[in-house]
């Protein structure tokens, strides 16, 4: 991992994340990665206390409207870097990712690039498996496209909901499918919450949440749709023995 600090910069938005989020700073620790936090002003649990007692760097910031979307266009004012790789505070990049990242942010002729997502659960046999469900699969076989790495002053912003909270230019290239994002909502977030989060999202926009309803959960849909896959490393096992604890009071979870 060779770039320097100031070319590229991981960076975690969250807005109440606290039952969760320190087993998600203790992977980027595994990855040797020190990200920084953008803060929704409107927490209102233990969060910053969290990012206090770990010495995260972090800065707060007020969003228009009730989503992350609507807090990446504070990117460029709040996080000096050439490059800035954005994830949510469920999300772990994986080695390769962080590793194809650091490697290609001197050079990477692009003001923006996707990664792949995979959305995990635990398999009855206790692995990790992600989705393959065809709503997040694209015609050319790329999965839940996530446009996350931009350079803060190339792009204009927006706060659409379910957009990367930029205008993507034409021409952006979805990184190499080993580079991907681990996606642990359905480890912190019980069943009950994630109806909960499907009926906001259709208040912010038509359908904005049902559309994804089959995804998000996934015990009410058809269970064959998703083409469950094992992931072919063990290293979120960490990350996921620790997720799992944290949602051990939930009784959704």
């Amino acid at each position: 991992m060779s770039a320097p600090a100031a070319d590229v910069r991981f960076v975690i938005i969250t807005k109440n994340g606290a039952g969760w989020l320190n087993p998600i700073l203790d992977g980027y620790r595994r990855l040797h990665i020190e990200p920084f936090v953008i803060l929704d002003e409107s927490s209102s649990d233990g969060t910053e206390d969290i990012l206090k007692r770990r010495s995260i760097g972090y800065a707060k910031a007020r969003a228009e409207h009730p989503r992350v979307e609507a807090l990446i266009k504070f990117v460029p004012e709040l996080v000096p870097s050439k490059w800035v790789v954005r994830l949510d505070d469920d999300e772990l990049p994986n080695r390769s990712l962080c590793e194809w990242v650091l490697a290609g942010a001197q050079t990477l002729p692009y003001k923006a690039v996707g990664f792949q997502r995979r959305t995990i659960r635990i398999a009855p046999s206790g692995r990790c498996e992600y989705s393959r469900h065809p709503t997040i699969v694209s015609r050319l076989g790329v999965l839940d496209a996530q446009w996350r790495m931009f350079q803060p002053d190339a792009v204009s912003y927006m706060s659409d909901i379910h957009t990367p909270g930029f205008r993507v230019p034409a021409g952006s290239p979805i990184a190499p499918r080993r580079a991907f994002i681990a996606h642990f909502t359905w480890l912190v977030r019980g069943l009950a919450d994630r109806r909960e989060q499907v009926a906001r999202y259709d208040l912010q926009a038509p359908d904005a949440g049902s559309r994804f309803r089959d995804v998000s959960l996934w015990e009410e849909s058809d269970i064959e749709a998703h083409r469950f896959a094992p992931m072919e490393t063990d290293e979120f096992d960490a990350a996921v023995a620790a997720l799992r604890r944290s949602g051990d009071d939930d009784p959704d979870a």
